[in-house]
């Protein structure tokens, strides 16, 4: 499940490791088309729902991997009755970022998109990551025009984050097998959020990847969480 920011091309060199040993189906999330916006205000819910309808229809059981806050989607729909994942890989869901307190990036990221300026809304996000290495003064034009073809899939995402008031408890009662995954590089806010989860999980071990950040550069995953 793709996350803030990460339009679908970004996985697909993943997607191609994958399909070497899996059937694969790379999900385009609300905002992140070429023209699909989404309901607006976005919600929680309503992302979901998306990701339950995809599992749904694949109709066999899958395990989902789950990039930053769609690590927090399929956490969710592992929640669900009707159908839910085989297995959750959850690399960084932003759990520390949660909340009202990030209302003011969202009034910013809002601002700037009205304003006509997409970039601006991405560098941010990227203030908001606290990385040293995709500072919002030194990210490349060329990559800032790339992410903000993301910018409304940006803002319902942070309509998500800011209309939770926190984890949910039932997150920790998941049954579903999961697995944890970080960046040896990723910075503190990822880091924290990674310690909460293994507070939920305390049995589970978090794989570290080396020289990784949040935007892994080629996600080796396939051997370090899925087997």
């Amino acid at each position: 499940m793709p996350g803030t920011l990460t339009v679908p091309a970004m996985y697909l060199p993943l997607v191609a490791l994958l399909a070497e040993r899996y059937t694969v189906t790379l999900v385009s999330r609300r905002g992140y088309g070429a023209t699909d916006r989404g309901p607006s205000p976005c919600t929680l819910r309503s992302q979901t729902e998306d990701l339950v309808a995809v599992l749904s229809g694949i109709g066999e059981p899958a395990v989902v991997l789950g990039h930053s806050f769609g690590g927090v989607i399929a956490m969710s729909a592992a929640l669900s009755e009707s159908t839910r994942p085989a297995r959750l890989v959850l690399y960084e869901p932003p759990l520390a970022l949660l909340g009202p307190e990030m209302l003011p990036t969202l009034r910013l990221c809002r601002d700037a998109v009205a304003a006509g300026k997409p970039e601006e809304a991405v560098r941010y996000a990227f203030r908001v990551s606290g990385s040293p290495d995709v500072r919002e003064d030194t990210v490349p034009e060329r990559a800032l025009t790339r992410l903000a073809t993301g910018v409304h899939g940006l803002l319902a995402d942070l309509e998500c984050v800011t209309g939770l008031p926190g984890p949910s408890p039932e997150w920790a009662n998941l049954r579903v097998p999961v697995s944890l995954v970080r960046g040896e590089r990723s910075t503190e806010p990822y880091v924290r959020s990674m310690d909460l989860l293994r507070t939920m999980f305390p049995a589970v071990p978090i794989a570290v990847l080396p020289g990784q950040a949040h935007f892994p550069e080629d996600m080796p995953l396939v051997d370090t969480a899925i087997g």
